[in-house]
């Protein structure tokens, strides 16, 4: 029993000097120090104390994180206006109609506005002017067309390419003229009438708002002087952008 006694007091005391120990050395911010012995390599492997800190995260965040932030998609951007203006050349049908001359390749100008519902589909509304003038037979001919056209438009970009299509609808503002050198044999007709036409256009991008419309061709149709007049128009310019 008196051994029994001893070995009882021996546990107790190092069951109470290792709770000591953690107790003692554990600060408020969760930091526990030892020391434990080291070798000094100078003194010939005489130990020396060293103190070792082990910072213990004993407190788990309970913070909620936000959540991360989803990735911007620039595949949904897309400009709302593209203005285009250039140069513009048609081969205009109106004398082959009314005086059974041959078709002429007349120069002008064109422009165009399109509204971008979205990326492929939007709203072109397209004006262009052409001013020809020839003299034969003794007499000074005069052809004139100016188109106001409106109608959807489809487009698709390929990089810095980009293709259109559209289909579009107006008046057309004719006008043929023949002066000779007797003005009582002068002759001139003039009509507004109702034109449609289809066409596409191909665009080269230099910067994000600037690009070079490299081809636009257009298949015009009209009446003038009670028959029909079919015409082939090209177009190239630049291309100005806008978001």
């Amino acid at each position: 029993m008196k051994k029994l006694g001893v070995i009882s007091s021996f546990a107790l005391s190092a069951f109470l000097a290792v709770a000591a120990i953690p107790a003692g050395a554990q600060s408020s911010a969760g930091t526990t120090t030892v020391s434990v012995p080291t070798t000094n390599s100078d003194s010939g492997g005489t130990p020396a104390p060293a103190s070792v800190t082990t910072n213990l995260n004993l407190t788990p965040s309970l913070a909620p994180q936000p959540p991360a932030a989803a990735p911007s998609s620039s595949s949904d951007e897309f400009h709302r206006i593209d203005f285009f203006a250039g140069y513009s050349f048609l081969n205009n049908n109106i004398a082959s109609v009314d005086a059974g001359e041959a078709v002429q390749l007349v120069h002008g100008y064109a422009a165009s506005v399109t509204f971008n519902l979205n990326r492929n589909f939007g709203i072109l509304a397209d004006f262009s002017g052409h001013n020809g003038s020839l003299n034969q037979f003794g007499a000074h001919q005069t052809e004139d067309q100016y188109y106001f056209l409106f109608g959807p438009s489809v487009s698709h970009t390929f990089g810095k390419a980009k293709i259109s299509g559209h289909v579009l609808a107006g008046v057309a503002n004719q006008h043929y003229g023949e002066a000779f050198a007797n003005p009582a044999n002068d002759f001139g007709a003039k009509e507004h009438n109702f034109a449609a036409g289809v066409g596409g256009s191909f665009d080269w991008k230099f910067t994000d708002h600037f690009a070079w419309r490299v081809m636009q061709l257009d298949y015009l149709t009209s009446i003038f002087d009670g028959e029909r007049v079919n015409n082939l128009r090209g177009s190239t310019g630049i291309v100005v952008s806008f978001k």
